[in-house]
């Protein structure tokens, strides 16, 4: 395959099933921590406003970036239940709208060209993994399945959680946005109710799937009642595999990709691992990056596939080369990638892989340690929007030279 079948292949537009949105190529910016909203430890409802830094970011993938599909990092729908302090939030109970910041956000991506990227907002609650800094009583499925931490989902609880996604979608929209993805991977709330590990519950939310999977398929009803725009996308993220004993299982996400397409979900993002999988150094249990992309195409085919007719499919993690890109979607195992790290390394790698100038992500003289490859790709972000110059991670002495000064993470 040359260099310019490639770029053909990639530069496909590709139209969604349920909200008829197209994207203008076959790349997707998946969604990463950046760190780049407002935070206050006592102030609650001063925290997760984008800031200029984050526009920043925004505009230089929105400008030169040349992607179809561009997924924002963790908008959390709580104020206090957040991944990391610098969260982006959308809280219902805060009175200050909402609206014009993420509206910044939206023209910085999306001012620069006639076939501008999607933008889709992740929602998400954190669950379990939530950032103790922050909240010290983390919600957990059913007491004592996640480090017997104190708390539980109540009906009440459950509600309100609902009616803050559809909330959040609502802002969301109201800001030109052109639909959200519901962050249902990595241990995440929706994880926590779907892994039969995870979730002990005996009521309506537990036991069999349609059980587990009943709260996500209300906030779904709850956005689109909201919203009440089927030109809206929603799309979801999902595990691959929970990587625990008992958890969602490969024939779980077959059944329940079936269920998300009569749902009319536009797409299916894959990925895999959980942060409840986290050993004692921080390491994500995942396969290398290496291999993910294989894992990941392999169970596209054998099983999230099986389950689709329509709504399409997004494998994220380990693509490197355009050739195997390309295939995939040549070969209907993926109708769009996902990148995400590479894109903080190098922002314009999608640009010059349409344009014939690249043929691969620069390699990576980091260790291969998940914790160590999420610090330094949150490192690049924070330097984009501060107007620093990025760091040639490809250079040995450059990586070298970082680790010593972060303290060697990969020995800590």
């Amino acid at each position: 395959m040359t260099s310019k079948t490639r770029s053909s292949i990639l530069a496909q537009p590709i139209t969604f099933p349920f909200s008829l949105k197209t994207a203008p190529n076959r790349f997707l910016k998946a969604a990463m921590t950046e760190g780049l909203c407002t935070y206050d430890a006592s102030d609650e409802f001063s925290r997760g406003e984008p800031t200029k830094e984050l526009e920043t970011v925004y505009e230089i993938w929105g400008k030169t970036g040349g992607l179809g599909l561009f997924h924002t990092g963790n908008i959390m729908v709580h104020r206090t239940h957040l991944q990391a302090e610098g969260n982006a939030i959308i809280d219902f109970e805060n009175p200050k709208s909402y609206v014009p910041a993420f509206a910044r956000l939206q023209r910085a991506v999306c001012s620069h060209s006639s076939t501008p990227p999607l933008l889709i907002g992740q929602l998400a609650h954190v669950g379990g993994p939530v950032s103790f800094s922050v909240e010290k009583s983390p919600l957990i499925t059913s007491k004592g399945s996640i480090d017997d931490a104190p708390s539980d989902w109540t009906d009440e609880a459950i509600l309100d959680i609902v009616e803050r996604f559809a909330f959040a979608a609502d802002v969301l929209k109201q800001a030109c946005f052109d639909g959200v993805q519901i962050h249902g991977a990595y241990g995440y709330f929706i994880t926590q109710f779907l892994s039969s590990t995870l979730n002990k519950r005996t009521d309506r939310y537990g036991g069999p799937l349609e059980n587990r999977s009943r709260i996500l398929f209300e906030i779904i009803a709850t956005i689109k009642q909201r919203v009440a725009d089927p030109s809206f996308s929603i799309s979801i993220k999902l595990n691959a595999s929970d990587f625990i004993k008992g958890g969602l299982s490969q024939n779980d996400i077959r059944t329940l990709a079936g269920l998300l397409e009569a749902a009319e979900i536009d797409y299916i993002e894959l990925s895999g691992g959980t942060y409840e999988g986290v050993n004692d150094n921080l390491e994500v249990k995942m396969l290398p990056p290496s291999s993910l992309n294989l894992y990941l195409i392999r169970i596209s085919q054998m099983h999230l596939r099986a389950g689709l007719s329509k709504t399409k499919f997004i494998p994220t993690g380990g693509f490197t080369t355009a050739r195997f890109m390309a295939h995939a979607v040549e070969t209907g195992n993926a109708d769009v990638v996902g990148l995400a790290r590479s894109l903080a390394h190098e922002p314009t790698l999608v640009s010059s892989i349409l344009s014939g100038n690249s043929r691969a992500a620069k390699p990576n003289k980091l260790p291969k340690s998940t914790a160590i490859n999420l610090e330094a790709g949150i490192e690049q972000v924070q330097r984009m929007g501060r107007g620093l110059p990025l760091l040639d991670f490809s250079n040995e002495e450059v990586a070298k030279a970082w680790l010593e000064k972060m303290g060697n993470p990969e020995k800590a």
